[in-house]
């Protein structure tokens, strides 16, 4: 027969028999009418057509084509599976992350700005595409959506524009999702950002918050989020910036780069050997700092110190423009 099983298709419904009775034919009409179509005699009869209806047995795209002309409607129509198969799945997550990191690494070379509008168009797609999924691939492709998200609220940040629905945008998605990491970085990079613009308590608060165990932040993150705490503390000249060095030591001491979500892609070699003499170099300003040490108030006859550089510095090192928080 010129006929092949398709599995996939087994017990997926098609509009065959609707179409057929529409036309008021039997499947044995339905036969003899699809071979008067081919001009030649064809190996289907009615118990053929049947098991089609059923969907026992999908024809081959010759025949899908002949039922297409007898019953005058498109394939898609006919066999609804056709358009449900062409779903996004779990592969289209997987493009999708590769062109969301793309736009990752251009970020590292690209003057400022210009990736902004190629990242919305990016996420508007990734939020469509997550609408439109299989059921059982809708989380895979929507955590890629979310860390689209974060891309373009990063991207937004570091153009100087307003970022602030970017941010709840891209959270909403985090937790939707259950991307919990990405939450916690985000409110990692929250507090990088507070900390440069001078507010040290909430860079304090929110560096604290993305530590907490429900978000599962990796290593890395928790080392950077924790590095922003001990400048913040350093910089407002209170006694608890040892104790978070001490965290983001052992943080950094755990860094596996492999273990690393795609998000901290510069975490590993040169890059990741530099954020942790940053952590050295905020260690021995501790250790000569007086005012820390005794806890003597801060502003009483002596310079406050300048932080050492931050975990984010050295991606700067590579990109002279960047304002990654830090």
């Amino acid at each position: 027969m010129d006929e092949h099983t398709d599995r996939d298709a087994l017990a997926v419904s098609n509009r065959l028999r609707e179409h057929r009775l529409r036309l008021g034919l039997t499947q044995e009409q339905a036969a003899a009418e699809l071979a008067r179509l081919a001009g030649r005699e064809l190996s289907i009869d009615g118990n053929a057509v049947s098991r089609h209806e059923r969907g026992k047995v999908r024809p081959t795209a010759y025949h899908q084509a002949l039922y297409s002309r007898l019953y005058g409607v498109s394939v898609e129509q006919l066999w609804p599976v056709a358009v449900d198969r062409a779903r996004p799945d779990a592969s289209t997550a997987g493009h999708l992350a590769a062109l969301v990191h793309v736009l990752r690494i251009a970020d590292d070379t690209e003057p400022t700005g210009t990736l902004v509008a190629a990242s919305e168009d990016l996420l508007t797609l990734a939020e469509r595409l997550t609408d439109t999924a299989r059921l059982a691939d809708r989380q895979d492709v929507g955590r890629v959506a979310a860390e689209a998200a974060m891309n373009h609220w990063w991207l937004l940040v570091d153009a100087g524009r307003d970022s602030s629905a970017a941010h709840d945008r891209a959270m909403a998605l985090a937790v939707e999702w259950g991307l919990t990491p990405l939450v916690g970085h985000l409110l990692g990079w929250r507090a990088g950002l507070a900390m440069s613009q001078g507010d040290l308590r909430t860079a304090v608060r929110l560096a604290r918050r993305s530590r907490l165990p429900q978000w599962g932040m990796s290593p890395g993150g928790v080392a950077w989020a924790t590095a922003y705490e001990a400048r913040a503390h350093v910089l407002a000249g209170d006694l608890e910036a040892p104790r978070a060095l001490d965290i983001a030591r052992v943080a950094y001491e755990r860094v596996d780069p492999a273990d690393e979500p795609p998000w901290l892609y510069w975490m590993s070699g040169h890059v990741l050997t530099l954020d942790r003499l940053d952590v050295q170099l905020l260690a021995e300003v501790l250790d000569t700092v007086p005012a820390i040490e005794s806890g003597t108030p801060p502003g009483t006859g002596r310079t406050s110190p300048q932080p050492a550089p931050g975990p984010a510095t050295s991606r700067r090192r590579r990109r002279t423009r960047s304002k990654r928080p830090g």
